[in-house]
């Protein structure tokens, strides 16, 4: 990684802070959230109402736009700049 993500003010639309170019989507933001929580993909899926490599679409674009190595990196960086919240912890968006 060669510089760290730049965390703005907020995207203009959500007020949710963005991290590089292009800010988090919800539904990017859900997918962590909830992989973070320790559902599989397919929970994920049923739940979010949409197939399984939707959910997968979602979870690679936001591991890419947090510059993350894998899923669990990607989790801990969100958590980090409180784009989400920990497993069982309150919702801090």
């Amino acid at each position: 990684m060669a510089d760290a993500p730049f965390l703005g003010g907020g995207d203009g639309v959500t007020g949710r802070p963005t991290v590089g170019p292009l800010p988090l989507t919800d539904k990017q933001l859900e997918v962590l959230e909830r992989r973070g929580r320790g559902q599989d993909m397919w929970q994920i899926a049923r739940e979010m109402q949409i197939s399984v490599f939707t959910a997968r679409g979602h979870l690679k674009a936001a591991k890419e736009r947090l510059d993350a190595t894998d899923t669990a990196d990607a989790v801990a960086k969100a958590i980090s700049l409180k784009l989400i919240s920990p497993a069982g912890g309150s919702d801090v968006r």
